[in-house]
């Protein structure tokens, strides 16, 4: 194997470690240790050479043992689910629909909501080192397009309606592209089942 296949796989090997866990991951190129900085305190070596790569495991093991890692499970929405992301308005107007939640707290939800789940590309259920279940969403281009220019004031709001019921209702934090996350009271077996 050619070393410039080696080091794309290598590439490609850091880029999923940094996306997935977040951790300091240390390479080993050609006899020179280079790290590159990321979140967390530990050391993932992967040595290469011209005829092979080895990522070694006992870094993989630490890096999950010690909770550093976000663990995140795949999910798959279920056909024919509603699945829609609505901003919340202040008050009723012709555009909005009102919905309460499971507490009883009524929404005013702007119609037609920001995304659909025709707009989503994947969701996940992750776990982080404290515990914290949270749903991951992620769009196409044009649930992205629409995500920005809804949530360009922080501070404002949107619900998640699932199949009709509302299942979060976070504040804006900042503006959100092609990814957004939701934390709340459910378990990852509670996500599961309200989306599989």
């Amino acid at each position: 194997m050619e070393m410039p296949v080696l080091l794309n796989r290598l590439k490609l090997i850091c880029d999923v470690l940094r996306k997935t866990c977040g951790q300091l991951v240390g390479v080993f190129c050609s006899g020179e240790l280079q790290f590159v900085q990321l979140h967390c305190r530990l050391r993932v070596f992967v040595e290469v050479s011209t005829m092979r790569c080895v990522v070694f495991l006992f870094g993989l093991a630490l890096l999950v043992s010690t909770g550093c890692a976000e663990i995140r499970n795949p999910l798959t929405l279920k056909p024919g689910i509603a699945f829609d992301l609505h901003a919340v308005a202040e008050e009723p107007g012709d555009n909005t629909k009102a919905i309460a939640d499971s507490s009883g707290t009524a929404f005013q939800l702007i119609v037609p909501p920001i995304i659909t789940a025709s707009n989503v590309r994947e969701v996940t259920v992750s776990t982080d080192r404290n515990g914290t279940v949270a749903l991951n969403v992620s769009v196409d281009a044009a649930g992205a397009a629409m995500l920005r220019a809804a949530t360009t004031n922080p501070g404002s709001q949107v619900a998640l309606v699932v199949d009709g019921e509302i299942v979060s209702a976070p504040v804006i934090h900042s503006q959100i592209s092609d990814e957004f996350q939701i934390a709340g009271p459910y378990s990852e077996s509670d996500w599961e089942k309200l989306i599989e």
